[in-house]
């Protein structure tokens, strides 16, 4: 069933990149210097889908680092309440290993009501 799923997501995907990268088949100079843009040595000729898909994934993935730093916070706290937990399930062991429940046929008194 997953994989299905996955094809079924993947696929129009895919056709849609192909399609994408068909249209945008013109090359375009990619120029790091501003004041000579030209020039050959910090430009590059690329084609068009090539220069849109990167900036795609670099977007992702400064998003995804940028969103991944902004978590830390709760993946401390979540490190922390993980400690607490495990130190709270050792105390309560510890303490059901030294507290034994008194016999069921103890001799306490009982007290009833209306005697």
């Amino acid at each position: 069933m997953r994989k299905v799923l996955t094809a079924v997501v993947l696929l129009p995907v895919a056709a849609v990149l192909v399609v994408f990268a068909l249209a945008n088949r013109e090359a375009v100079i990619l120029s790091a210097d501003p004041f000579t843009p030209g020039s050959a040595g910090w430009s590059i000729e690329l084609p068009l889908f090539v220069v849109i898909i990167v900036s795609v994934m670099l977007g992702v993935l400064v998003g995804a680092a940028t969103d991944w730093v902004g978590q830390r916070r709760y993946r401390r706290e979540a490190r922390f309440g993980r400690s607490e937990v495990k130190r709270l399930e050792q105390e309560a062991a510890a303490l059901r290993r030294t507290h034994q429940p008194p016999p069921s046929g103890s001799n306490l008194p009982v007290h009833y009501e209306g005697s």
